[in-house]
């Protein structure tokens, strides 16, 4: 028998609730459903607390804000966090018994009163308890609240920050590192992400070490443990930090000092060596055995340049230096801190920078403001003095910038050239325009291309064509060559001037030199002989002035004149 359709009435199969998929941290632990705002919590001391909104997400839990009034909402202002992880976590765990023996409140305050400080950055330790939400059993520490951690101001700045500000920081965390050691711990994890800002208006300038979860104690019933390895604990803390001693599985003072300067090093060169494999611990550990028993190279990968801030390299001979069981000279170290910041040329007064410095102000003195005709004139002086049209032009390099309150006298040519008959573009390679100055140097170079342009466009020293010289924009100067090239033109034509008399080759003489006068071809005297000269020097180079011009004029006339006796008399 067939089996029937089934029925249109019939309801949709459900669909599956889809599950949530868990929150995972960087590190690969597992992180619990966060707790919702309001929610109450109590200490071990009977202390209430009040949750807020969730502000930090750790590697084994996560940040709240926090009150001590659970009668009202948690505000942004609050002035404690509270530190929540899920019981199967265990960092919390041992972070909780660190504070309650090292982070007291009136713990802090003593050895501030005693070592005469004016701030510890130490977190004091507020409370501890456990707390039950929805099945699951979390861990908790109210701790005060700071404000935003170190690395990412590094983010922002390009990964370094200034020498006065990286080792005012270090000079800082030492002072909580020797608490610390005084209570037979040691850190193990010192880097920019555990370094916190103080919270509000007057903290600024001060920065606390935090997440004491790899704290551990280096002695052992009073004696300070031995050094050996215990792959355990080998490679603990963050690859690019952590000690040589550490990467064994040794723990000692001497290791959180030398993390300590592995971040003052990444501070201000921002790379250190072995960070170009970091997923290799053995390749790590290899390289900072290697070069922290070679301190000079370690700084020559570190500083290509040569440009080594003063004290990291005094800082890292130190720790190279020290023995495993040694105790840190924490005021030597923190003196080399010092000295680096004063011979930075600034005061150690502890205050912290991250702005990064103004970019020099621009010289008010622009060569860009330096006359056209100037450049064009020094272009032409800047070229060789070789004669021939296929002779090779040495090209000299560009006059250098002027100093501030310094001008450069405008050079004037008396006479060509002869290589300034070169065509423009070898001239256009020496003279380069300024973006701003294109249009007015690009009129510039054309009456310039037109002036220097090949011998065969010229006749009797000037161009053929008027037109040719591209005078765009004509100066009085300009115009006055001008007039006078077109008066010589209408005596040449009329036959008073010979046509190859001022055409002048490579190897004439000076435009200043009178040569013997024609008194057998033409009927021009010595001195309208000079006139003549003098007029065709003067239209090959404008002169400044007009009372230069006629000096010019008189000193030729009387050299003529004395030279042409000179030889009537020789001949006769």
């Amino acid at each position: 028998m067939p089996k029937r359709a089934p029925s249109s009435t019939s309801e949709p199969p459900k669909k599956k609730a889809v599950k949530k998929a868990p929150r995972v941290a960087a590190n690969g632990h597992r992180l619990p459903d966060p707790l919702p705002a309001g929610e109450v919590l109590t200490d071990l001391f009977r202390k209430q607390w009040r949750l807020g909104k969730a502000v930090g997400l750790g590697g084994f839990g996560e940040i709240y804000l926090a009150s001590d009034e659970v009668s009202k909402p948690v505000d942004a202002n609050a002035a404690y966090v509270i530190k929540i992880e899920p019981h199967s976590n265990g960092p919390l765990f041992t972070e909780i018994n660190f504070y309650l023996r090292v982070g007291k409140a009136e713990q802090i305050d003593q050895w501030v009163k005693q070592r005469k400080l004016d701030y510890l950055g130490m977190p004091r330790f507020r409370g501890s308890g456990s707390h039950e939400h929805n099945g699951v059993k979390y861990r908790f520490m109210v701790m005060d609240r700071f404000g935003e951690d170190l690395q990412k101001i590094l983010d922002r700045q390009g990964k370094t920050l200034p020498l006065k500000t990286a080792f005012s920081l270090g000079m800082r965390v030492i002072d909580v590192l020797e608490y610390v050691h005084s209570y037979e711990y040691i850190h193990a994890d010192v880097k920019a992400s555990n370094l916190l800002l103080g919270f509000g208006k007057g903290n600024e300038n001060k920065v606390y070490l935090v997440d004491f979860g790899l704290a551990c104690r280096y002695t052992q019933n009073g004696k300070h443990k031995e050094y050996k390895e215990d792959l355990r604990k080998a490679h603990d803390g963050t690859i690019e930090f952590t000690s040589r001693d550490a990467h064994i599985g040794a723990h000692s003072r001497r290791g959180d000092i030398e993390i300590l300067g592995y971040n003052l090093l990444q501070w201000l060169c921002c790379r250190l060596p072995w960070e170009d494999n970091l997923k290799n611990p053995e390749y790590v550990s290899q390289q900072k055995s290697r070069l922290m028993e070679d301190i000079p190279l370690l700084m020559s990968k570190c500083f290509p340049h040569g440009d080594i801030p003063c004290g990291i390299t005094e800082f890292l001979q130190y720790v190279a230096s020290m023995k495993f069981e040694d105790t840190p000279d924490y005021k030597r170290l923190k003196r080399i801190l010092e000295k680096g910041i004063q011979a930075a040329g600034f005061k150690p007064d502890g205050r912290l920078l991250f702005t990064p410095p103004r970019t020099p102000r621009r010289n008010s003195f622009s060569p860009k403001k330096k006359p056209v005709l100037q450049e064009i004139i020094l272009a032409e002086d800047s070229m060789d003095d070789g004669s021939g049209e296929d002779e090779n032009v040495v090209e000299k390099p560009p006059p250098a910038k002027l100093a501030r309150g310094r001008t450069t006298p405008v050079r004037r040519n008396n006479r060509r050239s002869p290589a300034a008959s070169k065509s423009a573009s070898d001239l256009s390679d020496l003279v380069k325009p300024e973006p701003e100055r294109k249009p007015v140097k690009k009129k510039a170079v054309s009456a310039l291309s037109a002036r220097t342009s090949s011998k065969d466009s010229r006749k009797n020293g000037f161009c053929e064509d008027s037109n040719s010289m591209g005078l765009d924009n004509p100066t009085p100067a300009m115009l006055e060559v001008l007039q006078r090239k077109q008066a010589l033109l209408a005596q040449q034509q009329e036959g008073l001037l010979p046509s190859n008399g001022r055409k002048r080759s490579s190897t004439s003489p000076p435009a200043n030199h009178c040569p013997s006068p024609p008194w057998g071809d033409s009927s021009l005297s010595p001195t309208q002989t000079c006139d003549a000269a003098v007029q065709a020097d003067d239209s090959n180079a404008p002169r400044p002035s007009r009372s230069d011009r006629a000096a010019r004029k008189r000193q030729l006339r009387t050299t003529c004149s004395t030279g042409c006796q000179t030889e009537v008399s020789d001949t006769v």
